[in-house]
């Protein structure tokens, strides 16, 4: 824009976009596929409730997927809780999916804990640990894995803000990326065409560099923020602790850390260069214009390589699918934003009547189709984004992630429902306003300066006579009103997207083994489902005494596992036929657990001849 004049370059810029997108999305869409989004223990060294005869020179854990054990916690702690690991975190064989602790030289006789709390390739911090004892005839109890695990969480309230801190970064991508598409798509075309006044045109410039620059800090900070809680989300820290520069620089190291750096350096170029892009007289040609765009393809990849998307498979599918939602959001969004932000005073600067009608409504419906196919794009991806997120349709209600869905899509149709009214009746009744000469208009969608004498009159018209269909004043205020509406609507379906970030895919939970630990009374039972799929199950049982030793003296063992019973496989419950493999445990394999969902598995242990244990277990099988 020269001499607050946008040109007709502006069209070139809007299929630069598009190519900046599409190459984006070529490059991401050659990833390989990942493993699960949350990394599951696989196996250790020395194995859970092992009995050695002499320390082990290192603890090894295994894991489904790479993992960072950077932030904290590799430990191993005595019955005392005495550390007597020596705090050097390695990778046996370089494997990614390994790490281990070496155990201090002389280290006796006694019962240990060792704990990890590691971070898996989604960003998310996973914790548990194992029980082993050296030396035989031990009477000590080994100290309680869960409570060292929660011992190392973070502090209470870190992953609620971590959520916020997402929410926002959204909500600056889909106004910077909406603002962009509203000044490309809409706003040029009509220059072209002569259909924007010279006074509309500057007011419209000067006021989209101020929301690019807006939703640049608020995109910015919400950015920042999540990279420090994320630090202290995973090295479950304070958030003082974790603005340390070690403390920092480790999160760096993580992709998901990565990607909130580059989101925070890319809002800095679209903030710094906004003026520059907005007012070039060939915009898309320029550095400054060319830059701006380059940053704001950053910004719409960025959940997709920093998240969930690019940690589970098929990540091949998943990437350019999460752009392409996160495109429509933003496209959809950010548009809604620039009609109630810098529409209104682009139409402020207009005398009331024709002129200004006109122009409302030739933005509004040039901006309807934008609007229809950015709903369009964002429905469908969402859709098969779910679909290949979630195992079964019950994951729907069964777990956090789907719950999580079902609360997005619901806000989504109300917004889609208030998009239909808008764009099927008042748009068309604006426009046929300004077809009339409707000299009586009151205001913009958004309210403009100048009108509230307008809106006074108007207001008491509608109130004496009825509205008129005709009345630019009341057709204003409707569609201001829808806008408001569809806006504090998909806000809410930003707050269930960053929500959705931090909970595991139903689909990535069911990387076996899957164990569950329950106390009853004085016995601890741990049960392990391998691979917790349907079909043939191993199922490992191991008792403990409140000591954490093997349970002895069980005189009968009966389990029974009890299905879901849902459509798709059999109500008939399970009797497990467990062998005996060692002092308190038992095992069985192959053993057929046929129906997908929460399958709850009954044990009984009778210890005398009054004197029994019952638990229930719940499984969930994938």
């Amino acid at each position: 824009m020269t001499g607050g004049r946008l040109r007709p370059g502006l069209a070139r810029p809007a299929r630069r976009l598009l190519l900046v997108l599409a190459a984006l999305l070529a490059g991401v869409g050659a990833v390989p596929a990942g493993a699960a989004a949350h990394a599951a223990l696989r196996a250790t060294s020395p194995a859970s409730g092992a009995v050695l005869p002499a320390a082990p020179r290192q603890v090894v854990f295994t894991f489904s997927e790479r993992v960072e054990g950077s932030f904290g916690a590799l430990r191993v702690v005595d019955d005392r809780g005495r550390r007597v690991d020596d705090g050097r975190v390695s990778r046996p064989a370089g494997r990614d999916d390994q790490l281990a602790v070496g155990v201090r030289a002389g280290t006796g006789r006694g019962a240990y804990a060792a704990t990890y709390r590691v971070v898996s390739a989604d960003g998310h911090p996973v914790s548990g640990g194992v029980t082993f004892v050296v030396g035989r005839g031990v009477t000590a109890a080994p100290p309680d894995v869960s409570a060292l695990s929660a011992q190392a969480a973070a502090p209470a309230g870190v992953g609620t803000a971590l959520s916020v801190a997402r929410v926002v970064r959204y909500l600056g991508i889909g106004a910077a990326g909406g603002l962009l598409t509203l000044l490309l798509v809409v706003w040029a075309p009509l220059q072209r065409r002569g259909a924007v006044p010279a006074a509309a045109d500057a007011a419209f410039g000067r006021r989209a560099v101020r929301g690019l620059r807006l939703a640049a800090l608020v995109g910015g900070v919400g950015a920042l923020a999540a990279l420090v809680l994320q630090t202290a989300n995973a090295g479950a820290t304070g958030v003082v602790d974790a603005l340390r520069p070690g403390a920092l620089g480790d999160v760096l190291g993580t992709r998901t850390g990565l990607w909130f750096a580059l989101s925070a350096v890319a809002f800095v170029v679209v903030g710094a260069l906004a003026p520059a892009a907005v007012r070039s007289a060939r915009p898309g040609r320029t550095p400054a214009s060319a830059a701006v765009l380059v940053a704001l393809g950053l910004l719409v990849v960025a959940p997709a390589l920093g998240g969930h998307a690019l940690a589970s498979s098929p990540a091949w599918a998943l990437v350019p699918l999460q752009v392409v939602h996160v495109a429509g959001m933003s496209a959809w969004l950010g548009g809604l934003l620039g009609l109630l932000l810098v529409l209104p005073r682009a139409a402020a600067a207009l005398p009331a009547g024709r002129e200004r009608t006109a122009l409302l409504a030739g933005v509004l419906v040039r901006f309807s189709p934008v609007a229809l196919v950015a709903v369009g794009v964002l429905t469908a991806a969402g859709t098969v984004l779910a679909i290949l997120h979630l195992t079964t349709l019950y994951d729907l209600t069964d777990t956090a992630y789907g719950r999580a869905i079902l609360v997005k899509a619901l806000l989504l149709v109300a917004a889609i429902a208030v998009a239909v009214v808008q764009r099927e009746f008042l748009v068309p009744r604006l426009r046929r306003a300004a077809e009339r000469g409707g000299a009586a208009e009151s205001e913009g969608p958004a309210g403009s300066e100048g009108a509230a004498e307008d809106e006074g009159a108007a207001e008491g018209r509608g109130a004496a006579e009825g509205e008129d269909p005709a009345d630019p004043g009341a057709a204003g205020r409707h569609v201001r009103t829808a806008l408001r509406t569809e806006v504090a609507l998909l806000v809410a379906v930003l707050a269930a997207t960053g929500a959705l970030a931090g909970y595991a895919p139903p689909k990535s939970q069911g990387v076996g083994p899957v164990a569950v630990v329950r106390t009853a009374g004085d016995v601890q039972l741990q049960l392990t489902v391998d691979p917790a799929r349907t079909g043939p199950n191993a199922l490992r049982l191991d008792a403990l005494d409140r000591r954490g030793r093997p349970l002895r003296g069980v005189r009968e063992l009966r389990v029974r596992a009890v299905p879901p019973g849902r459509a798709g496989g059999s109500d008939v419950p399970v009797d497990v036929a467990f062998v005996p493999a060692g002092p308190g445990r038992w095992s069985a394999a192959a053993v057929p657990l046929g129906t997908p969902g929460g399958w709850t598995v009954d044990v009984v242990l009778r210890t005398g001849a009054f004197d029994q244990v019952e638990a229930e277990l719940p499984v969930r099988v994938r």
